[in-house]
């Protein structure tokens, strides 16, 4: 290992998603919160995936749990964190302002809000502290006293109104759930409410009857509903969840009634409709890897949505179908949580987990991974460690927050077993060779258990062991003079001695910490026998390992939790120690005599949970930690500084997909908002409407259609894309009545000044035919519509019947539709009325008895015939009254543009409904310009303006880019259109290639003069001349925009910085109602540290990442006759893809030999993707060798480079120049070899 002044070994990857919340905003745009198991909080705008502001500062340590309220005076979010600190944030802005809530000590799990007259109110649970308190947050006030004190294991709240004033309920851990009257401030329950199995979270809502319902859920994986007012279950538990339910939330189903949403460890997030009489789950899958969680936020179309943190960030899910809705949020950092270590022959192995809930091993020597990630958990892990089995092989156990505890095989990269007995998240793991040779894996929960585990039988050793008030947190074993002994650390602050064989009890309990006791180690060298625990009471205590006395004062350095230890022996017997915790520096301290030593380790920004220690090959001791931050340090604390060993991984980049994006990457925004403004007319200014036809144009490949999608976001605005109509369609009684009413088109729509911008995306390379192009154009320029024009499916149909009925005869259309809604049954009645005569006829005369009545044959058959016709008449007013339209009329009347109407008086295959005047107009072609002329008459008339962009018209054939392009000229010739032109062009072309086409077709021109204009060389550019307005040169990409683009792809960006601003701004620049409402506390953003350890931190982890393998794509890019996006993405591809073939073919462990292969697979992806012209001569074989190493090898000499080249028959070819640079300067050797391999 070398030492170098790099700390940072592994870099954090996005994911760590602690709690979410959700409001909507004063303008009607929803708002999600999140916060990370990395402190921060951060505002989103959940439907264009976009951060609202930098994240929120204040607190310093693990946030655990948002909730947002609204009420006409505003919106506020409460976050609360593991320092006991609770912050209320107005976010009626974008720019949240903090009011700090100072009561609680240590957590603070749940709060729950109220309206009342004088404004909301806020209740908080402390956890440790016992006590439940009120707020008035918009104050920051605590109104009187705790309303409970005392109380242990706090675990939930709940409100909601009656008619006799809001009543709260108070969940505990153990199951027992409490009624409050509020406004008494006194206990109003009569009935005895438990969840049994112990609770985790409750949820009030109201139902559809105004009767109070409250949900309860916890460690069973159960749901259980309750009516609060009898105390008596509502139904039956609802089941599914195969882990614990910490999160419940509600929502109203548009359909009315409630949806309850419940987040659980198992890694699902599931719909329950409450309002049924037995309620079923729908299931959402693939959230593991976060802590459960779940907000509700209600989209600008209505549509409610709920969003769930999962591996990477948190995505959003349509509630009615549990279909994915949206890009995901990623902005947080997976914590680190979890380090083993242990010796392999090739090196020292290094386990890790996390919030990623994944074990990736690595080397830690060679800085390399070590067999495939490890998947299987379904939330965070919180221990990795290490056991070999019966044949000594390595093998790996890991447990966290879904409660298992699970095996793995590395080296195969397979799951084992997973051993299931803990109700609730383990915390803690540790593996232990017993006496007589055999592993044991030991593991403790916040369950308050210890549970043994045989991993070579797979099973349970023995009872759990219980003894610790509550959680169990930390674990160490170790063998004294009385056998074997394990030590258990609890939040009751207590340490308790077990005989790990027998399960007994071995002492006294061990007390000392105020707080929790999170972690554990033992040292036994050559001075005292110690136990070394940390708390969060920022203490580290040292004890004599055989009588239990502290051997020492408590050891203070860290000035809050203390979460991980680790100890070691010199080689001269002296013990060292060092202790890490919530501030991020670990501390280094000599055991004999319990001193500290300076300087500290200084590099993770933020707090540490996991530390482990070994002994490398030179003897050298060696230090991981890792954390909130989510990166994992190497470092030497023997002489105090940081240890780097990773260069270079694995490739770990994909290939990327050439379609365009909504996201400007290289610098391009600026030019889309000029292109924006331009198009969009003031209606203020004479003459003001903007080109008619704007033209995007550069060469293949130069991101034009990026471009076009910048522009048609920005046009859009503040005017989201309308909701597609739905609902019920037109009626029969509808339709006849609009058939009936005089005139040929829709009602008119009044116009509203400017409504906003309605566009349309044209493709026109999948058409051909004229009427293709504008049946296409036509297609596109209605489903923009759709949601403008009309937002219900009856109303769009209606439109498109009154505009569609020029093209039929009315009266026809009526007679027919009147024809096929008449009854069948009428058939039936003509026959039953012949029926009396019938009997008349044949001399039946015996009666029929009816009920007792006597009833003659000729009498009853009448009766048959008259009941028939008036069932006749029944059913064929209902048809009329409630049947659809469209189950009696062509499709093509009610959908769009009629062009050929089948006629409905004619049998199957007719010919259309003919129009009187069809035959004086001029056929299908005609009919679509009208149509869409008349659509966008409309557009105008209710204050719309149409934008329809054209992509993509160079890859068309000749004829179709000139019907594309006449198209285009009948609207700027506003031939059909009645109120005046509101419709504009953005068209996105290769000039050069487009001029080509249209050359083609003026070829045979009598006079090529005529259709010249100045210097244009061709006809073909003078016809773009005259259509174009605004011309739009794509501009070429800046180096800056290549680094920004390379980033892009390989996935360099740093994460967003978190500014170190008060959150309390100036008086003079809040909004003026928010001034008297803001306590004055200001809040700081981060733990304030010391510089770091020799180090200005660098995350170098794959090979696309390396800053030698980054500098050299960018130089090559630069160095490109034409800067094409497109062309960048192939060469990534290409390498990427040669990359992971070089991995398989001949693996490396040195760093500098992986990033010479990594440079020159670079040049070798060039060479293919840039000349692929060349690629069969430079591949061939030449007396042999192949033509790319013969090349290779002539390069530097003139003479002997003409002749390769005349050799593989590449004389005169273009670009031969640009290659031999490129082999001079790159390795062209190393180069040609690499080729040998994979080509």
């Amino acid at each position: 290992m070398s030492v170098t002044d790099e700390g940072t070994w592994i870099g954090s990857q996005p994911g760590g998603v602690g709690a979410l919340a959700a409001w909507t905003s004063p303008d009607g745009r929803p708002r999600v919160a999140s916060s990370g198991t990395d402190g921060s909080i951060q505002i989103w705008d959940p439907e264009s995936a976009e951060q609202v502001g930098p994240p929120v500062p204040g607190h310093a340590q693990l946030v655990l749990s948002l909730s947002a309220w609204e009420w006409p005076g505003g919106r506020l979010l409460v976050s609360t964190s593991e320092d006991g600190s609770v912050y209320a944030w107005d976010v009626a802005s974008d720019d949240p302002v903090g009011t700090r809530l100072d009561g609680h000590r240590g957590w603070v799990p749940t709060v729950c809000f109220w309206d009342t007259p004088a404004g909301p109110r806020l209740a908080t649970a402390g956890q440790d502290d016992g006590t439940v308190r009120l707020w008035d947050p918009v104050a920051g006030a605590e109104l009187g006293p705790p309303l409970l004190t005392g109380q242990s294991r706090l675990a939930a709240l709940a409100s909601w109104p009656t008619a006799d004033g809001d009543l709260l309920a108070v969940g505990f851990d153990d199951g027992r759930i409490e009624i409050w009257d509020l406004a008494a401030r006194r206990r109003a329950d009569r009935h005895n409410l438990r969840h049994d199995g112990g609770l985790w979270a409750l949820c009030a809502w109201t139902d559809t009857t105004g009767a109070a319902r409250l949900a309860s859920s916890g460690r069973d994986n159960r749901i259980r509903l309750w009516d609060p007012a009898t105390g008596a279950a509502a139904g039956e538990p609802l089941a599914g969840h195969s882990g614990w339910v910490p999160i419940l939330t509600t929502c109203p189903q548009p359909g009315g009634g409630t949806a309850l949403i419940s987040a659980a460890a198992d890694g699902t997030v599931r719909i329950w409709d409450v309002s049924a009489p037995a309620p079923t789950g729908r299931l959402i899958e693939g959230t593991g890897g976060a802590l459960p969680s779940a907000a509700v936020w209600t989209s600008t179309g209505g549509s409610p949505r709920v969003a769930v943190a999962q591996r990477a960030g948190v995505c959003s899910y349509d509630l009615a179908t549990g279909q994915a809705a949206g890009n995901p949020l990623v902005g947080h950092v997976a914590g680190m949580w979890a380090l083993t270590s242990w010796p392999e022959p090739d090196g020292t192995h290094l386990a890790l987990g996390g919030d990623s809930g994944t074990v990736q091993v690595w080397n830690a020597d060679t800085g390399q991974t070590v067999g495939r990630p490890l998947t299987g958990h379904t939330a965070a892990i919180w221990q990795v460690v290490h056991y070999r089995d019966a044949a000594g092989r390595s093998m790996l156990a890991s447990t966290g927050d879904d409660g298992a505890v699970r095996l793995w095989d590395p080296q195969a990269g397979t799951p084992v077993a997973t051993l299931l007995g803990h109700r609730e998240w383990v915390p803690a793991l540790i593996a232990w060779t017993t006496p007589a040779g055999a592993p044991m894996l030991i593991s403790a929960g916040i369950d308050g258990t210890i549970r043994r585990w045989d991993p070579l039988t797979r099973s349970a050793i023995g009872p759990p062991l219980t003894g610790h008030r509550g959680r169990v947190l930390s674990l160490a074993v170790w063998e004294g003079p009385a056998g074997p002994r394990l030590a258990s650390g609890g939040d009751d602050g207590t340490i308790r001695i077990w005989d790990p064989v027998t399960g007994e009890p071995a002492a006294e309990p061990w007390t000392g910490h105020d707080g929790w006791v999170r972690s554990l180690s033992v040292c036994q060298g050559v001075g005292p026998h110690l136990l070394i625990s940390g708390g969060y009471d920022g203490t580290v205590r040292l004890w004599d390992l055989d009588t239990g006395a502290p051997a020492h004062e408590p050891l203070r350095a860290h000035p809050d939790r203390v979460s991980a230890v680790w100890a070691w022996a010199e080689p001269d017997g002296g013990a060292r120690l060092v202790s890490a915790g919530a501030d991020g520096v670990i501390r280094r301290w000599d055991l004999d005599r319990a001193q500290l030593l300076e300087p500290a380790l200084r590099g993770h920004e933020a707090g540490i949970w996991a530390v482990t220690g070994w002994t490398d090959a030179q003897g050298e001791v060696r230090l991981a930690t890792s954390g909130q931050d989510g990166t994992v340090r190497l470092w030497d604390p023997r002489h105090a500084r940081a240890v780097r060993t990773l260069e270079i991984g694995p490739v770990s980049i994909w290939g990327v997909s050439d379609a365009p994006t909504k996201r400007d990457v290289i610098g391009r925004q600026a030019l889309a908002d000029a292109i924006a403004q331009q198009i969009r007319h003031p209606g203020s200014v004479p003459d003001g409407d903007g080109p008619t036809v704007v033209g995007i144009e550069g060469p293949w490949g130069c991101g034009k259609s990026t471009l076009m999608n910048l522009v048609r976001e920005l046009l859009r605005g503040r005017h989201p894309v309308p909701a597609v109509p739905q609902g019920r369609g037109l009626s029969v009684r509808a339709a006849l009545r609009h058939i009936a009413e005089p005139g040929t088109g829709p009602r008119p729509v009044a116009a509203a000044g400017s409504a906003g911008v309605v566009t349309a995306w044209f493709n026109p390379w999948a058409y051909q035919s004229g009427e293709q192009i504008w049946a296409g154009l036509a297609s596109e320029i209605i489903d923009a519509a759709d949601g403008v024009l009309y937002t219900t499916t009856a109303d769009k149909q209606a439109y498109w019947l009154r505009r569609n009925l020029g093209q039929v005869d009315r009266f026809a259309l009526r007679r027919a539709l009147r024809r096929r809604t008449r009854s069948p049954v009428f058939g039936l009645s003509a026959a039953a009325f012949l029926a009396p005569a019938v009997v008349t006829l044949l001399g039946v005369e015996d009666p029929v008895s009816l009920a007792g009545v006597s009833v003659g044959a000729t009498w009853l058959a009448a009766g048959v015939a008259a009941a028939t016709m008036l069932a006749g008449v029944a059913h064929t007013l209902w048809r009329r009254r409630f049947g659809l339209a469209s189950a009696y009329l062509p499709p093509e009347l009610l959908d769009g543009p009629a062009v050929d109407v089948p006629r409905l008086d004619g049998p199957a295959g007719a010919e259309p409904e003919p129009d009187p005047l069809r035959r004086a107009r001029s056929g299908a072609l005609y009919l679509y310009q009208h149509h869409v002329a008349d659509l966008i008459d409309d557009l105008t008339a209710a204050g719309h303006q149409l934008v329809v962009f054209v992509d993509d018209i160079d890859r068309c054939r000749p004829g179709t880019i000139t019907e594309v392009f006449e198209a285009i000229n009948v609207f700027l010739a506003d031939v059909v259109s009645r109120s005046g032109l509101r419709a504009q062009f953005v068209v996105g072309l290769d000039s050069g290639v487009v001029a080509g086409h249209l050359d083609q077709l003026y070829r045979d021109h009598g006079d090529p003069v005529a259709v010249h204009h100045g210097e244009d060389p061709s006809p073909g550019w003078a016809f773009l001349r005259k259509l174009i307005q605004l011309p739009v040169l794509v501009p070429q990409v800046s180096d800056q925009g290549l680094a920004r683009l390379v980033d892009s792809v390989t996935g360099q960006g740093a994460p967003p910085p978190r500014p170190a601003v008060p959150v309390q701004r100036a008086a003079a620049q809040l909004p003026a109602p928010l001034v008297t409402t803001v306590a004055a506390h200001r809040p700081a953003s981060r733990p304030v540290r010391a510089a770091h350890t020799r180090v200005q931190t660098l995350t170098w982890r794959s090979a696309e990442r390396h800053p030698q393998v980054r500098a050299l794509l960018l130089d090559r890019l630069r160095a490109q006759p034409v800067r094409s996006i497109r062309e960048t993405k192939r060469l990534i591809n290409v390498w990427q893809l040669y990359a992971r073939l070089m991995e398989g073919l001949d693996p490396q462990s040195r760093p500098d030999a992986l990033i010479a292969r990594a440079r020159h697979l670079l040049i070798l992806a060039e060479i293919v993707t840039r000349w692929p012209a060349f690629q069969r001569g430079l591949h061939r074989h030449v007396g042999g060798t192949r033509g790319l190493r013969l090349l290779a090898e002539a390069a530097a000499d003139e003479q002997a480079w003409q002749e390769a080249v005349r050799r593989l028959g590449l004389d005169g070819s273009a670009g031969l120049t640009g290659l031999r640079e490129l082999l001079i300067g790159h390795g062209g050797v190393a180069v040609a070899e690499l080729a040998d391999q994979v080509l």
